[in-house]
This record gives C-alpha cells, sequence and structure tokens, in this order.
C-alpha cells in the first residue's frame, strides 16, 4: 500500500485516481473502479478544504495568535454551528490564557504548534462542557443512583417489582437472623441506605411522583411489587389510596380499550388502524392520513397489506412471490447475469434449483445474512475447509512416500501442518476449542482411512488422484473460464473441484470426479434427476479443460461423504445424451433467471427451520395459499425433464462400463 505524506503529494495522488480510466476485464472490476473515482472525485474538495484550514496551523506564533488562527480554522470548517457554547467556552479559557501571558512579559514569545496543543489539551480537559436545556415537556431518563441532587416537575419511577427498593441484599441479612436475634450494626445501614435512595428519588419531584410496577411478568405470572412500595401504600387511608392507585391488570395490543394512552405517532396509528379495522371507525384514520407527518408510514402499511391479500389468494405466482414483472427491471436482470457481465458457477445453478427466492436474495439482492452464532458454536464451514485441506497435503505426502511410510503416519502428518497454531497466542476458551476440533477433525480423518482402503478395492484399478482443488474460471487460477453454448447462445461457468483421480480401465485412462462432503452428500438420484448439477457439469469442465484430445474420458462422478460411505460413484451410461441434455437444462435455468423468475418456491420441506432467508420469503403463507408454478413449454420443460431423457445407474463401477 502507497503511504503519501505531505499536502501536494495526497491531492496529487486523488487528481491522478480521479483521472485514470483503464479498462477493465469484466464488469465487476469496472464497477468497482468506478466507484472508487466516484469516492475520490468526492474527497478532493474536502480534504483540499481540510488541508487549506489546518496546514497553516503548525507554525510557531505567540499564544493569542494560535489561539486566534485556531478559532478561524474551526470556524471555516464550520465546526460547532449547531451549538456553539462549548466551544465560546473554549474559546473564552484560551484568551484568559492569553492574557497571564501578556502580564507574564510573555505575550510575544513564539510558542511551538506541538507546545500549544499540549496547553490546550490540558485547558479542555478542565473545562465542563455546558449541558443543553431540554425543551419544555420533555423526558429525561436516568437510573436511581444518577438523580441524587437532580429537581424535576414530575419523576416517573418505574420497574417497581420486588428486589428493586429495598434490593435484595440490603435485606438478606435479615432474613438470615434466628428467632430473637436482633440485626447487626451492617445489616441495619445497608437498609437504611436503601430507605434514603427511595426518599431521595421521591424528593427530587417538585410538583408530583408517580410509581410504576408491572403486576405480571412477560408470561403471565404474578409479580410482587416493592416492598417500600408496599410500605407506602400501607401508610395512607383507604380514600387517599384509592385516589391515587390505580391498577390495570392488561391493555389491548392497540389501546382500543384505553385510547387516552396512544400519546406516541406509532401508537396513534396502530389506534386509528385498529378504530377503523376493528369497529368501522374511520374517522381518525382519515385524520392522519391527512396529516404529512402520517401519510407516509400508513402508505407503507397499506401497500403491505396490499401484498399480503394478494399471497394469500390461490392465484400463480406474482409480484409479490418473486415474480418479477417490471420491464425495466427484468432487462437489467438479463444484463447483469449475461454472457457478457455475469460468470455462473454450478453452485448458484444449484441455489436456482432448490429455491429460486433463495438465488434472488443472495446473487440478485446480494443480501448478507445475519450471523448469530455463539462462540461455543461449531463453524462447519471452516471446519469442512480444513478438512480439505488435510485430505490433500496426505494425498500429496502418499504419492510423494510411494509406499515407504504407513498412512497413519501420513494423516497424523497433514493433521499437524494444517491445524498447526501458536499456543501461546490462544486464550483458556480458544485451547479448549482448539482440543474438541483437533478430536473431532481425527474421527473424521481416521473413518476417511478405512473409507479409502475400500475405495481402492472398488476400483478397476489403483486410482490416482491428479488434481486437488482445480479451480478454473475464478481470479488466481491457471484455466479458463468453461463455456457452454446453445445455438447462438453462450454461458460461461466457473468453479473449483475438489479432486479429480485417473483410472486405467481396459479401455483406456478414465477420469473421475470427487466433491468431499463433511456432511451427508446429495443421494445419486438428485443428480440424475438434474436437481444437483455441480458433478456433471464439473465433467464436462475437466473434458474440456485438461482432456480435449481424448487422452481421457469420464468414468464416474460421485460425493465422497467423510461422515457417511465415502465414495459413491454416479454413472451415465449415455454421457453424451447427458450432456446435451444438461446444456439444455443450464440455458433454460438461466433463461428463467433472467426473465425475472424467483418464486417462492423451495424444492425442499422445512427449509423454514434452517434457510438463511426465511425471514423475507413468507414462505407459510404462500404454502397456505397452495400457490403454483405455471407450466409452460420450452425452457421450463428443458428445466424439468430428467438429464439423458433416462434414468442414469447410480451404483460401483464396472471396469470397461466408461
Amino acid at each position: 500500500m502507497s503511504v503519501f505524506r505531505g499536502r501536494r503529494q495526497i491531492l496529487a495522488a486523488l487528481a491522478r485516481a480521479i483521472a485514470r480510466n483503464e479498462d477493465a476485464p469484466d464488469k465487476a472490476e469496472r464497477d468497482r473502479r468506478r466507484r472508487k473515482i466516484e469516492q475520490a472525485t468526492r474527497a478532493h474538495p474536502i480534504l483540499e478544504n481540510l488541508i487549506g484550514a489546518i496546514d497553516p496551523l503548525s507554525r510557531p506564533r505567540p499564544w493569542a495568535e494560535h489561539a486566534a488562527e485556531l478559532r478561524r480554522a474551526v470556524e471555516s470548517l464550520g465546526l460547532g454551528r449547531r451549538d456553539g457554547r462549548a466551544l465560546e467556552a473554549l474559546w473564552d479559557a484560551l484568551e484568559d490564557r492569553a492574557a497571564i501571558f501578556e502580564r507574564l512579559g510573555r505575550g510575544r514569545v513564539a510558542v511551538s504548534w506541538e507546545e500549544f496543543v499540549d496547553e490546550l489539551a490540558d485547558i479542555a480537559s478542565e473545562i465542563a462542557a455546558p449541558q443543553p436545556t431540554p425543551p419544555a415537556g420533555s423526558i429525561r431518563t436516568a437510573l436511581v443512583d444518577e438523580v441524587d441532587g437532580c429537581r424535576a416537575g414530575h419523576v416517573l419511577l418505574v420497574g417497581l417489582v420486588e428486589g428493586s427498593f429495598p434490593r435484595r441484599p440490603a435485606v438478606q441479612r435479615f432474613l438470615e437472623l434466628k428467632p430473637g436475634e436482633e440485626p447487626g450494626e451492617a445489616a441495619r445501614e445497608a437498609y437504611s441506605a436503601e430507605a434514603l435512595r427511595f426518599a431521595r428519588v421521591l424528593g427530587s419531584a417538585e410538583r408530583g411522583a408517580h410509581l410504576f410496577y408491572p403486576t405480571t411478568d412477560a408470561k403471565g405470572q404474578p409479580l410482587l411489587r416493592a416492598g417500600f412500595l408496599d410500605d407506602l401504600l400501607g401508610a395512607l387511608t383507604t380514600a387517599a389510596e384509592s385516589a391515587c392507585h390505580q391498577a390495570h391488570r392488561r391493555f389491548h395490543p392497540a389501546l382500543l380499550d384505553r385510547e387516552d394512552l396512544a400519546l406516541a405517532p406509532a401508537d396513534a396509528r396502530v389506534l386509528a388502524a385498529a378504530l377503523a379495522g376493528e369497529k368501522g371507525r374511520t374517522a381518525r384514520l382519515r385524520d392522519l392520513a391527512r396529516d404529512p407527518a402520517h401519510r407516509g408510514p400508513l402508505e407503507g402499511a397499506a401497500a403491505a397489506l396490499v401484498a399480503l391479500e394478494r399471497r394469500r389468494k390461490g392465484a400463480p405466482f406474482g409480484a409479490f412471490e418473486g415474480l418479477i414483472e417490471d420491464p425495466e427491471a427484468r432487462a437489467r436482470l438479463a444484463r447483469e447475469f449475461g454472457p457478457v457481465d455475469h460468470t455462473f458457477s454450478p453452485s448458484q445453478l444449484e441455489t436456482y434449483l432448490t429455491c429460486p427466492f433463495q438465488f434472488f436474495s443472495r446473487h440478485v439482492l446480494h443480501l448478507e445474512p445475519i450471523v448469530e452464532r455463539d462462540e461455543l458454536d461449531e463453524d462447519y464451514t471452516e471446519r469442512g475447509s480444513r478438512l480439505h485441506d488435510i485430505l490433500e497435503e496426505f494425498e500429496k505426502r502418499r504419492a510423494e512416500a510411494e509406499g515407504a511410510a504407513p498412512d497413519d503416519r501420513l494423516l497424523t502428518a497433514a493433521i499437524d501442518k494444517v491445524l498447526a497454531r501458536e499456543v501461546e497466542e490462544l486464550s483458556e476458551l480458544d485451547l479448549g476449542l482448539r482440543e474438541i476440533e483437533h478430536g473431532q477433525i481425527q474421527r473424521i480423518i481416521a473413518q476417511y482411512a478405512h473409507q479409502r482402503a475400500e475405495y481402492e478395492t472398488q476400483a478397476p484399478s489403483a486410482p490416482a488422484p491428479k488434481w486437488f482443488e482445480f479451480g478454473f474460471g475464478e481470479a488466481g487460477t491457471e484455466h479458463p473460464e468453461f463455456e457452454l453454448s446453445l445455438g447462438a447462445e453462450v454461458v460461461r461457468l466457473k468453479g473449483r473441484i475438489d479432486r479429480i483421480d485417473l483410472l486405467e480401465t481396459p479401455t483406456g485412462s478414465r477420469f473421475r470426479v470427487i466433491d468431499y462432503k463433511s456432511g451427508y452428500p446429495p443421494s445419486a438420484k438428485d443428480v440424475t434427476e438434474g436437481r444437483m448439477l455441480q458433478l456433471p457439469l464439473y465433467a464436462m469442465a475437466v473434458e474440456r479443460l485438461l482432456y480435449q484430445s481424448g487422452q481421457a474420458g469420464l468414468l464416474d462422478v460421485g460425493y465422497w461423504g467423510l461422515k457417511d460411505k465415502g465414495y459413491r460413484p454416479i454413472v451415465f451410461e449415455q454421457w453424451q445424451e447427458v450432456r446435451e441434455a444438461l446444456v439444455a437444462r443450464v440455458f433454460a435455468v438461466i433463461q428463467r433467471l433472467r426473465g425475472g423468475a424467483f418464486q417462492v418456491a423451495p424444492q425442499k420441506d422445512g427449509c423454514e427451520t434452517y434457510c438463511e432467508y426465511r425471514s423475507v420469503c413468507r414462505i407459510r403463507q404462500v404454502r397456505a395459499a397452495d400457490k403454483k408454478v405455471e407450466a409452460d413449454a420450452g425452457p421450463a420443460a428443458a428445466a424439468d425433464r430428467t438429464l439423458g431423457g433416462r434414468p442414469a445407474k447410480a451404483g460401483r463401477t464396472k471396469a470397461g462400463r466408461p
């Protein structure tokens, strides 16, 4: 990273960034550079003004001139325009200090900027900033112990449940007394301090005090009042208590039973809507709708009600369930996901097939899910990445050893290398989590060792792992994007293949595409019926990028379930037909998403319990209305048919059956 020092260098660097107009290979990079130019363009005049105000300050001059120059800079930057009282206190203090220097005969002595700043910091720390005067009718909140010495017209003391006045520690010593035993001095002082706290907060009120206590908790269980509140009510006569004590067991959620309490703007809107909806009284809602302060929120509520009504109807999917109908929006989708500006990954296509609305949320709107993971929760993504690294390291060591070292020793070395950390830098919690993670990974890797032995016995020849983390079309990879074409249409694909093995069969060299799964893998049926496209697309990419001249053909593809049964091959008996159907399916899916078809139509039941976007899709409303995706010919039919037009066999690979 370049570091610029000095006014001219910084401004010149910004000017160069603004003037830069280099071409970029893809849209994402062009957009990034455009944003940087816009940021630099906005920053240049701001920074120039800031430097122009601050730069003249750092020169030796007498104290009074330092103070005058500082005030000029502050005013030129517009600081303190809203409330300048704190700054006025600072200017007065600086003038007083200048007068002292003048009386001491040091008024014309030059002071460096550093010395002035040191003195300025000391002066500022001694100045008490004036507190703004609150407007009439405002309410200020504070803890009970913060109001000592304060005065207010009315004091509202809330939360007076058992254990608040007096606090439990002050009462505990009395509860521990044996029959006939007198409380000690410490117990009396603690209880007296609680009584004094209560008296002080009540005494802060000049015209009245209002004490509030909840009668039930959130679950409806009754609560006891604070002890001092009971004592206060007990000291009143019956007439006095009935005049000042009001109890309300519950309120209507919209305050229909206490309209006088709907004082806040939001409460007023809720009440007006409830009066109109439940009692047919629309006058208050009409009055609020005429008020510009309420019109915006009410229009939003009306739009939400319209959307809810549309979702409830058992009609085909529409604009409120993920179907984009606006022509301009669909044209933008076609551009952003067109062959020039976008490169797809197989996982993106699988996301669309699993749930179009999830694709819309993640890849169109770019919504970032809120991660609410406790520090003790497992990070499955991180653990899966480490498992991949360990397996890659083990297979490389195994190939280099050529049988000279046992697998268990190689596995141990691979684990130690990947999980190596500086123990001194870890906290006790991190050390504990590290040991737990180490044990989990060791168990999975030990299971992998057994799976690998079975894997070798089932193969037609000794499998030779040739590629790990084989990437294409991504930054930092040596292989280009993989292109599919259908007529004049072109789709670009990118990806990263966990592992590619090469096997020798009676009919020649064959390759195998393997995808590691640290959890339970998809079924072979998901692949053969076209719900999971990653493995067959990876097989086509390997054919095109590595073995285009026919040095090796496809043997099979499959998931390696590290927690399951290891590698289970999926054999495509008619690979040519599968490829043709796969291309048609890919283009059909892309045509759908370019056309704005993002219906809330997940293919898995129960997704509302785990999907990252379940809070925005309203899946329960859609399912309750029994929404159906309209069937159509052409792309939809191609996107829904089985790969190859017939079920593909899944099972053990046999020699001579490429």
